[in-house]
């Protein structure tokens, strides 16, 4: 039986105003993990949970206990009790909030995910797959509604490397019961009578030992295969320097746009689309992505393509 957060914040508030000696701060936090737990609002295995969930508790951090031991009068004492046990409150609150939240998190607005959504074309119904699923696999789902799908296909060979992607996108469709997820490797056939099929980030990734390398001809024609007449294929992708081709994509992690479009064309697609919503020309395409210098900023192409009806 599990004992009410309430009842157990009484317990921790009344401990500390009973002790000789009073607890560190993580002692508190590590209490206050377990009223978590309590309020059934979820596991917390998930370590970027974890983490988050005592970032917000961190709230309480200022709360400078130490004047517990001082108050000189049962007034003075009571007060003080039930300030401590509201801020504690006001901490568990945001915690259960952030642990709920890490399962359907909120667009980053540097993602521009309703513009994403509006170049995809995706309307309620809809049967989409994003492939390396993550940063806007809860926009696709909320764009599909209930009636749609998005399958959410982390493929074997990240899961190999980031388990944490498949165990964050299990607690998204834990919400969201139209995201079914899957992590078979990435020459899998994909559903049949798909809408749209997106990959964000990694269609360079299927020319690197991260990927296998992957057959890339044959996943684009894979991807031909699985959507309906008239379905899309969305790429998203950081810009390598022109007439690169794939001679980026390990060191760099990035690919020349046209290489692209040439890979794509050839599997029978026609260029539907082109989008500059998360272009930036500013971007130095000799450094690798994940240099801090253009970390989150790189210039980045959108391309739709469209199997002919």
């Amino acid at each position: 039986m599990r004992t009410h957060p309430c009842v157990r914040l009484f317990c921790i508030v009344d401990a500390l105003t009973s002790a000789s000696v009073l607890p560190g701060i993580d002692a508190i936090i590590e209490e206050l993990l377990q009223s978590v737990v309590c309020t059934g609002h979820g596991r917390m295995d998930n370590m970027s949970s974890q983490r988050r969930v005592k970032s917000a508790l961190l709230f309480a951090k200022p709360l400078q206990l130490t004047p517990l031991l001082h108050e000189t009068t049962q007034g003075d004492l009571l007060m003080r009790k039930i300030r401590l046990f509201l801020t504690l409150a006001i901490s568990l609150g945001a915690a259960t909030g952030a642990l709920s939240q890490s399962a359907a998190p909120t667009p980053d607005p540097d993602w521009k995910a309703p513009e994403v959504v509006k170049f995809i074309g995706l309307k309620k119904g809809d049967q989409v797959a994003d492939i390396v699923a993550g940063r806007l696999t809860a926009s696709f789902a909320q764009a599909v509604g209930p009636t749609g799908k998005v399958y959410a296909i982390e493929t074997a060979e990240v899961v190999k490397h980031y388990p944490e992607a498949l165990t964050h996108m299990k607690e998204l469709a834990s919400q969201s019961p139209n995201v079914i997820v899957s992590a078979d490797p990435v020459a899998t056939a994909l559903p049949p009578g798909l809408d749209a099929v997106f990959i964000r980030q990694n269609y360079h990734d299927l020319y690197d030992k991260f990927m296998g390398p992957a057959d890339v001809p044959a996943f684009n024609k894979a991807v031909f295969a699985a959507l309906k007449p008239g379905g899309v294929y969305v790429i998203l992708d950081h810009a390598a320097t022109a007439g690169s081709g794939v001679g980026a994509t390990d060191t760099l992690h990035r690919i020349d746009p046209a290489r692209v479009k040439s890979d794509v064309l050839a599997a029978g697609f026609k260029l539907d689309g082109e989008s500059a919503i998360l272009a930036n020309k500013a971007d130095d395409h000799t450094k690798n992505v994940f240099d801090p210098s253009v970390r989150g900023h790189t210039d980045q192409f959108l391309l739709r393509f469209k199997k002919p009806n």
